[in-house]
């Protein structure tokens, strides 16, 4: 829903809206996306704008989709780090939001230090195998995040992803 066009002179953002750069026209704070998810900032375009601009330049987003969909397909190298960087970012953003303590948690150093072994079960953990299989390695918060644990190198053991898994949230000495 969109008022006549006005200048931005004669008009200021207000409570309800404000005016798209591109445009000129007064749009509701709807219509505009958030600068970050949990800012009030919005962008300066309004949506349509948005989406009129990638129907007139197809080629752009298109070639931006095509390579990355040749890199998640082609090479097993780069899908492995980049599922490891996403969720060492997810393992520290909930960390961020549920417990006291947080530093920042290198997965390998992890391994290493616990000799590349499951801390559950004390098998040797396959370092080379497929991403997400049973016995792949995974990061075990010893206290868990949802019950107040930090992430934090003290509260992180090595485990297989189906020890993690089935440990659930509960603490460790209560698992064995």
């Amino acid at each position: 829903m969109s008022n006549p066009t006005v200048s931005r002179h004669d008009y200021r953002e207000d409570l309800l809206g404000k005016i798209c750069r591109r445009c000129n026209e007064y749009q509701f704070f709807d219509e505009f996306t958030r600068v970050r998810k949990d800012s009030e900032k919005r962008q300066g375009v309004c949506k349509s704008c948005v989406r009129a601009e990638q129907r007139a330049n197809p080629n752009k987003y298109a070639r931006n989709l095509a390579w990355i969909r040749d890199k998640w397909q082609g090479d097993e190298a780069w899908v492995r780090a980049r599922k490891a960087a996403m969720s060492d970012y997810r393992h520290a953003r909930r960390a961020q939001e549920t417990a006291p303590g947080r530093e920042f948690v290198d997965r390998y150093l992890v391994f290493e230090r616990d000799n590349y072994a499951c801390q559950l079960c004390g098998e040797h953990m396959n370092m080379e195998g497929p991403a997400r299989s049973p016995r792949s390695p995974s990061i075990d918060h010893i206290i868990p995040l949802s019950r107040g644990g930090a992430h934090t190198y003290e509260n992180t053991q090595a485990a297989h992803l189906v020890c993690n898994m089935s440990k659930g949230a509960r603490e460790s000495h209560r698992f064995n």
